[in-house]
């Protein structure tokens, strides 16, 4: 995630990304974060119904940013 934020500046990304997308992306423009959260959490069900094993990594972004300091300027 974090290395998708910082190449989001660069123009010919987007481009690729439009070509490469595929039917079994559930994230990307156009497309709705709630759906793909629903997504992630039904596959988490079915995984934990058939007791397999699903590994997953959230990252708390309100808490990186707030660790960012910006120095605030007076004019």
């Amino acid at each position: 995630m974090l290395y998708r934020m910082s190449l989001r500046a660069r123009s010919e990304v987007a481009t690729w990304e439009e070509h490469m997308t595929g039917k079994f992306d559930t994230a990307g423009t156009g497309k709705s974060a709630k759906i793909a959260a629903a997504y992630r959490n039904l596959k988490a069900e079915v995984f934990n119904i058939t007791e397999e094993r699903v590994i997953v990594t959230f990252h708390d972004f309100e808490k990186f940013f707030d660790t960012i300091h910006l120095p605030h300027t007076n004019k």
